[in-house]
């Protein structure tokens, strides 16, 4: 993906970013290795708009596959303390997707490798 993201006409670097988690309100054991595609949504009449993001994952670990584990978005209206607080609860929750998805099944890339 980051090879593609330096093509012409490829994914601009500020959408893409990973790894991510690293947050201190985020604790688990084992946390899966995870990244976001961003992109905004259309301006609204408020001259704030969405900001997507798609959060995903590998997994399984031995076939070098991306599991998309959630889509979500933020808001440029809301308070900085709100979106702060909001996107970490996505990416726990896109943590425990790839987690729970796995559990039993396969493995997956962790932060630490």
């Amino acid at each position: 993906m980051m090879d593609l993201a330096e093509e012409p006409g490829g994914l601009p670097n500020d959408q893409y970013d990973a790894p991510i988690g690293w947050l201190d309100k985020i604790s688990r054991r084992n946390p899966p290795w995870l990244a976001e595609i961003k992109s905004p949504g259309p301006e609204e009449q408020d001259g704030g708009h969405r900001e997507y993001r798609l959060y995903f994952g590998e997994a399984p670990f031995d076939r070098h596959a991306l599991l998309a584990a959630l889509i979500e978005y933020k808001h440029t209206g809301w308070k900085k303390s709100t979106m702060k607080s909001t996107q970490t609860k996505h990416i726990r929750a896109a943590m425990d997707s790839i987690a729970k998805w796995c559990a039993n099944k396969c493995g997956y890339r962790t932060r630490s490798k």
